[in-house]
């Protein structure tokens, strides 16, 4: 298997497989080659039946599908865990031309369905927001908050407030970056583990 090779069967399957994780209905992919993370063998002609956006079952092909089912032909094709990029800087949702939306795609065309975003920017929420309900082509997203740093931290009373706000506005951890003092750090430290928030960064 080439990654080129893996790549053009993940874009040619890619559009149809999201349109349908949308719907209740099951999605199969049949006699695919099955990459797995716990073993180094591939598994060949294989079915997974996909409902809710959930594996249900991944078996040898040769059985009866469901009824209703939406079929993905994956002969000759490969099918594999999603990646996740931990750290991404996702462009801004007012970013020039099509570059935010390209930027999503790729994530997809590559095989990263999981995204963390570490620079929090205007509007990144409601990108969250429709990735969630389906509306946009896009990884999950986990967004950090714009960032805790020495310009925009001057108090202890900076961070516990800063930490509160970006819970209250909904972002999914904290982006720490330098210039905080000892006191500053941990104030932060210690509101974020008192309103239930994760925070990380360099």
């Amino acid at each position: 298997m080439t990654i080129r090779r893996f790549l053009i069967a993940l874009a040619l399957t890619l559009p149809a497989a999201l349109a349908s994780f949308a719907q209740p209905l099951p999605v199969v992919f049949k006699d695919v080659n099955v990459v797995s993370m716990t073993t180094p063998k591939v598994a060949k002609k294989m079915t997974v039946i996909v409902q809710n956006g959930t594996i249900q079952e991944i078996f040898a092909s040769g059985r009866a599908l469901p009824a209703n089912a939406t079929i993905v032909d994956g002969t000759g094709k490969y099918l594999m865990p999603g990646l996740a990029d931990m750290h991404a800087h996702i462009p801004p949702a007012n970013a020039a031309g099509n570059v935010l939306n390209d930027v999503l795609f790729l994530y997809l065309a590559n095989g990263v369905t999981t995204v963390r975003g570490m620079l929090g920017q205007p509007g990144q929420l409601d990108l969250r927001t429709q990735q969630k309900r389906g509306t946009l082509v896009s990884p999950n997203l986990y967004l950090a908050g714009p960032l805790f740093n020495g310009t925009t931290i001057n108090s202890t009373q900076d961070a516990i407030d800063r930490v509160k706000l970006q819970k209250m506005e909904g972002w999914d951890l904290l982006k720490v970056h330098e210039g905080l003092t000892v006191a500053e750090y941990d104030a932060m430290a210690k509101t974020a583990h008192e309103v239930g928030m994760r925070f990380g960064g360099h």
